[in-house]
């Protein structure tokens, strides 16, 4: 990875605080941040202290220093070392708490051990393969994976849910209820838990097969799929109903010139982001760069939208040599045509790429054309 590194002080009108961002290889901190830290690394330690909130992405994440603010750390490893003063939020592979935390937590990760000593202020909730937890909460408690040990106190409630078992050690202490779904689960130990104990039914851990969880997932995905049609319909019919002119202008320019609108199209796909990557690198061009993302953003999304105009209309006119007196009919069907033909592996892939470039370049030209005549 290319070296980049770049510092930026954000004034706050509402207060004095200053932000601070930091993006390369191998960072560690020895600086006190004024206000929030923003960090991208391969490496990253936080080795001064932050005075506001510390967002973290990298593949080691150590905290050495105390954050007076909330967290969001993500990683492969993440080593939290140093008190946190708000929430904590991380997600990773591997992932240590050995100090205490004065908010709540939200954790997911394969692997997460919750050290003695650690004091979590409110509540917890951790998902993973496998989770122990040796400190103490203040709040209630969470836990969502495989192979769940419990060597520490929880003052107020546990809802546990696994498909393993969970481990009581001799320093675990429920000084709440306690509500758990395990399928390999023996006797609680007597003692552990202050209040009511009830176990759920396993059942809906059993019915997690393999063939389930791929039906899910079919399910989650169409369900997606309908909903994004059925966004791009409701904005494709808005724009062809109430700027029809601008609409008929887009369509024309896309059937007369395709090769071009496919061609401007790709370029401003390719363009917008290396554009924004270089004027990241500068102070000032980090707002420009922020702005040419925003606005490929935009641009793409409205792209999706005429696609179906622009395959509606040129459908009609391949049929009836004439344009479309009723642009509603069209441009449902257009669309509703468009979201078929990209289910087809590869090939509709391919085509439903080529008629969003050609919508992305005929709606860029329109536009410039009209701003700029």
């Amino acid at each position: 990875m290319k070296k980049v590194l770049f510092a930026l002080a954000l004034l706050l009108p509402s207060s004095a605080l200053a932000s601070t961002l930091l993006f390369d290889n191998n960072i560690n901190t020895k600086i006190r941040s004024e206000g929030n830290l923003y960090v991208l690394g391969e490496t990253v330690g936080l080795g001064a202290p932050v005075l506001g909130d510390a967002y973290v992405t990298g593949g080691l994440v150590t905290v050495s220093e105390g954050v007076f603010g909330d967290v969001l750390l993500i990683g492969e490893t993440v080593n939290i070392g140093a008190p946190i003063e708000g929430d904590a939020r991380f997600f990773g592979r591997s992932i240590l708490l050995s100090r205490p935390v004065g908010g709540d937590i939200f954790g997911v990760g394969l692997n997460i051990q919750i050290s003695s000593g650690t004091t979590i202020g409110k509540d917890m909730f951790l998902a993973g393969d496998s989770i122990s937890f040796a400190g103490t909460t203040n709040g209630n408690i969470f836990l969502r994976g495989r192979d769940i040990m419990i060597d520490g106190s929880i003052e107020g409630n546990a809802d546990i849910k696994t498909t393993g078992n969970i481990t009581f050690g001799p320093n675990a202490k429920i000084r709440g209820n306690l509500s758990y779904v395990a399928l390999n689960q023996g006797e609680i130990p007597e003692g552990v838990v202050g209040g009511k104990i009830t176990k759920k039914d396993s059942s809906v851990l059993t019915s997690l097969s393999r063939e389930n969880v791929r039906s899910y997932l079919g399910i989650i995905a169409g369900t997606f799929l309908v909903l994004k049609t059925l966004a791009l319909l409701i904005g494709a019919l808005l724009l062809s109903v109430l700027a029809r002119n601008l609409s008929k202008e887009i369509s024309s320019r896309a059937y007369q010139k395709t090769l071009r609108g496919i061609l401007l199209g790709f370029l401003i796909l390719v363009a917008f982001p290396a554009g924004a990557v270089l004027l990241f690198v500068t102070i000032i061009g980090f707002y420009l760069g922020l702005f040419l993302l925003s606005l490929l953003a935009f641009l793409l999304i409205v792209a999706g939208m005429y696609a179906g105009i622009i395959l509606g209309d040129a459908c009609y006119f391949a049929w009836k040599k004439e344009e479309s007196k009723s642009p509603w009919l069209t441009t449902i069907f257009g669309t509703l045509l468009l979201a078929v033909i990209s289910l087809v592996p590869f090939l509709g892939w391919a085509f439903a790429f080529v008629v969003v470039l050609l919508s992305l370049g005929s709606i860029s030209n329109t536009l410039f054309r009209k701003i700029f005549p």
